[in-house]
């Protein structure tokens, strides 16, 4: 509240300060217009706006003849007081849009920020366990729901004869078992793995 309330106050005194000296010189209402567009710049709307009220009190009763009276004879004197308060108003409502949207344009921005990290993070940690299983000594494997392997890993290839180069989509889990393991591989193994997520046992590959 201490810079909205020092935003509303100090651009449009000063700017009264100035016109009062070369009221002789400058139109009553023209150095006010910066300093409301100063106040609602550097504190947005509510100082903007109180900027304005406060400027026209001040002209109006210092600088509209007849000076320190509230009511004035030339009634274009009221034409110029209501179109300055319609132009500060509505540059205080631009200018509150514009750091309401900037606001929300760093935060959407700080966001892209942490989630551009978290994604770097993720592809990082998914770039080191690819390693890990591309230099495995083990069998690892991946395969859809279906039944079609999609990845195989060049230790899981060597243990069963497959080529480096051989597509894992031309074969099926069931290849990968001997005649005599089939029917355990699908009534046990791949049964319980779809209904369970998992299975635990020992159970042999053909060597292609």
């Amino acid at each position: 509240w201490p810079r909205t309330l020092f935003s509303a106050v100090l651009p449009p005194l000063g700017a009264f300060g100035i016109q009062a000296l070369f009221s002789s010189f400058v139109p009553r209402w023209a150095l006010l217009y910066p300093a409301v567009f100063l106040s609602s710049w550097l504190g947005g709307f509510g100082s903007g706006v109180t900027a304005t009220v406060l400027s026209t009190g001040v002209v109006w009763w210092y600088l509209v003849p007849p000076h320190g009276s509230l009511v004035k004879s030339d009634p274009r004197y009221v034409v110029a007081a209501l179109v300055f308060v319609v132009m500060g108003v509505l540059a205080s409502a631009l200018q509150g849009r514009l750091r309401r949207l900037n606001r929300e344009a760093a935060i959407a921005l700080e966001g892209s920020r942490r989630t551009t990290e978290e994604l770097r993070h993720v592809v990082d940690e998914r770039r080191i366990f690819a390693a890990l299983i591309e230099n495995s000594s083990d069998f690892i494997g991946i395969a859809a729901a279906n039944g079609t392997p999609t990845y195989l890993n060049p230790a899981g290839r060597q243990m069963v004869g497959l080529d480096p180069d051989l597509p894992m989509s031309s074969t099926k889990i069931l290849d990968y078992y001997p005649p005599e393991v089939r029917d355990f591989a699908t009534n046990v193994i791949m049964k319980e793995m779809l209904e369970k997520g998992h299975w635990q046992g020992a159970t042999a590959f053909r060597h292609w």
